[in-house]
């Protein structure tokens, strides 16, 4: 027998904030060229972060999901020096914002209509 890594999600329970951590990003450059490091208070962060999700899986990937979004987008817009560090972050529950801003670019994106459904 082998063990695969979908039967450990099942079985092991994943610390979540782990993968939070390893998807956020380490440090920014803010004005003046300084370097700030944006993990800063991971055990008060990871007590917070283990109350918000409360173990539940679909919470975390949402947020994880939310985080890439963030992540993505300051880097294509040039806006990473005004990311937050992590514990402001999940004080101020950052990822709702970007989970609105993701659902309403969803949503303002044109659908391809099927071939013979296009009124003229």
């Amino acid at each position: 027998y082998t063990v695969t890594d979908k039967f450990l999600e099942y079985v092991i329970e994943a610390d979540f904030f782990d993968q939070l951590l390893n998807t956020y990003p380490v440090y920014v450059i803010r004005n003046g060229n300084n370097k700030d490091y944006l993990r800063t208070d991971r055990d008060r962060c990871r007590r917070k972060y283990s109350r918000i999700t409360n173990r539940r899986k679909a919470k975390h990937q949402h947020i994880l999901n939310c985080l890439r979004y963030e992540i993505e987008t300051r880097q294509n817009e040039g806006t990473m020096s005004f990311m937050k560090r992590l514990p402001n972050w999940l004080d101020s529950k950052e990822w709702e914002s970007w989970a609105e801003r993701m659902e309403d670019e969803d949503t303002n994106i044109p659908k391809p209509t099927a071939y013979g459904t296009d009124l003229e």
